[in-house]
């Protein structure tokens, strides 16, 4: 597994500094990707095709299966990397309905996981609905007719999105049915398309037609459990807090912090995913307890600096001993990933 494609179909900046830990960690780094994506600078990306189309709709996926095939073949891709969420939708939807008229098939069931054949892994709901089978704690979830004054205030989430596009606190009923009619909000996107071709309009954890659910909130600390896993092992993850964030609550800086509970509850939830990749995990910690927010079912930056805290995913990801020194307790992101 020395040839790795990094896949995206959004500009994330998020992204740009994975290639270059990619490459210490041993890969031939490739990228199909939007043209001026970040990830796209670094002189780790040994080569790289662009998206042939960004226009919404039916062409958009069969152009992008088609692109992503290409690349497989002209870099000789042995593992993609999903960067994003639209990107994982799209690598099971090839796999499940597109059967054997895509090419190499088993390198997208190789890079996912049994998530390629089962489940839908961009659904916070579906998510949800194994945890709360695997009694792992979340906030309480409510119906929209079962809401008290006392249970304000709660947050609005999409039960299919992607990028953190999806979350709104609501303080009174008010804001709840204003945000929840909100055309921004809850406007149609590719990714909810795929989702209902996949399962059928009839699911029953697509929430609301699969537009919204609503979470209890809960104030506490946020913390992130990044890691890389195979066919649901994990093979390495460390947990940070969030020290500073931004106002659309992504970290700005992390810190290590030791996390049992939390990453108890990621070897569970992956384990019976049977989820290969790179991802991370939201959790909230309230009153000394960990509740797992959501599942990210693909890098997010935090995955590229583990080797500052003493553990290097990507090497994890080649099949190294992800050890190494820990030189820094506190990151900050975004400092840290300036293109090279």
């Amino acid at each position: 597994m020395n040839r790795i494609l990094i896949f995206c179909t959004d500009k994330y900046v998020g992204l740009y500094r994975l290639p270059d830990s990619l490459l210490t960690a041993g890969f031939q780094v490739f990228v199909l990707s939007p043209a001026g994506a970040p990830v796209l600078r670094s002189s780790a990306v040994e080569g790289y095709h662009l998206l042939s189309s960004l226009q919404p709709g039916r062409q958009f996926v069969h152009r992008t299966s088609r692109d992503l095939a290409q690349a497989i073949s002209d870099f000789h891709i042995n593992f993609i990397v999903p960067g994003d969420e639209l990107a994982v939708a799209l690598m099971q939807r090839v796999y499940r309905l597109d059967g054997e008229n895509f090419p190499n098939q088993d390198l997208i069931r190789h890079s996912l996981g049994g998530t390629a054949a089962h489940g839908i892994t961009y659904s916070k709901v579906y998510i949800n609905s194994i945890a709360t089978r695997l009694n792992i704690d979340m906030p309480k979830k409510f119906k929209l007719d079962g809401l008290n004054p006392a249970d304000f205030p709660v947050v609005l989430k999409k039960a299919v999105g992607h990028g953190g596009d999806g979350v709104l606190i609501c303080t009174n009923e008010k804001e709840l049915k204003n945000g929840s009619k909100n055309r921004n909000f809850c406007k149609p996107s590719i990714i909810k398309k795929l989702a209902r071709e996949l399962l059928g309009r009839n699911t029953t954890w697509l929430l609301d037609a699969d537009e919204t659910f609503i979470e209890e909130f809960l104030p506490g600390l946020g913390t992130v459990t990044a890691g890389v896993a195979f066919e649901g092992e994990v093979k390495a993850m460390f947990t940070c807090k969030k020290v500073e964030i931004n106002d659309t609550g992504h970290a700005v800086s992390v810190k290590h912090i030791e996390a049992e509970e939390a990453e108890a509850s990621t070897r569970k939830l992956l384990g019976e995913l049977k989820f290969t990749g790179l991802f991370d995990i939201d959790f909230i910690v309230c009153d000394d307890k960990s509740y797992f927010i959501e599942l990210n079912p693909r890098p997010s930056p935090i995955c590229a600096i583990g080797h500052f805290f003493g553990v290097d995913l990507c090497k994890a990801l080649a099949g190294l001993d992800p050890k190494c020194e820990k030189t820094l307790d506190i990151v900050e992101l975004y400092d840290t990933f300036k293109p090279s």
